[in-house]
């Protein structure tokens, strides 16, 4: 019986929203679930507020983002920060969904305009790939000419200056 409990508790159990440490270029940062599309940061975080906690909603354009630590934290023990709170929204973005089945043609000039940008941090063997973050999702990781990546494989995105 027990058993039975325990199965039909992780059937019924919501998915796990895995979460992130973003770094803002004041230094501050924030956790929550981050997704990105089109120039702009979605963080949804959960804070503590006295004896509850809520969730808010943050849009933040990548020229406000200095690092991103992957790992599951979504939970921030106080308020959100002071700079941070101008982003607050009540609305999510509306991402396309997108389709990871082919590898992009890397032109030369772009490769290496794009080596002065962002950055992804591997776990495999600490590889540091280079390229301008074009998408992030709860599961892909996706940098301009190159296959996406797990999520799970990432260590950290650094965000170039704009």
């Amino acid at each position: 019986m027990k058993n039975l409990i325990v199965i039909l508790l992780f059937v019924v159990s919501p998915i796990i929203v895995k979460g992130d440490t973003v770094t803002l270029r004041d230094d501050s940062s924030i956790n929550g679930a981050v997704r990105y599309y089109s120039g702009t940061f979605e963080l949804k975080g959960e804070f503590k507020e006295g004896e509850k906690t809520v969730e808010k909603i943050y849009h933040l354009k990548r020229e406000h983002v200095k690092a991103i630590r992957i790992n599951d934290n979504r939970f921030n023990p106080g308020p959100p920060p002071a700079g941070i709170r101008q982003y607050e929204t009540s609305s999510s973005l509306a991402i396309p969904e997108v389709k990871f089945d082919t590898k992009p043609e890397v032109k030369p000039e772009t490769k290496k305009a794009a080596s002065e940008g962002d950055s992804v941090k591997l776990k495999n063997n600490n590889d540091l790939k280079r390229g301008k973050l074009t998408s992030m999702d709860s599961d892909k990781i996706t940098l301009e000419n190159e296959n996406p990546f797990n999520r799970d494989d990432v260590i950290y995105i650094r965000i170039g200056r704009p």
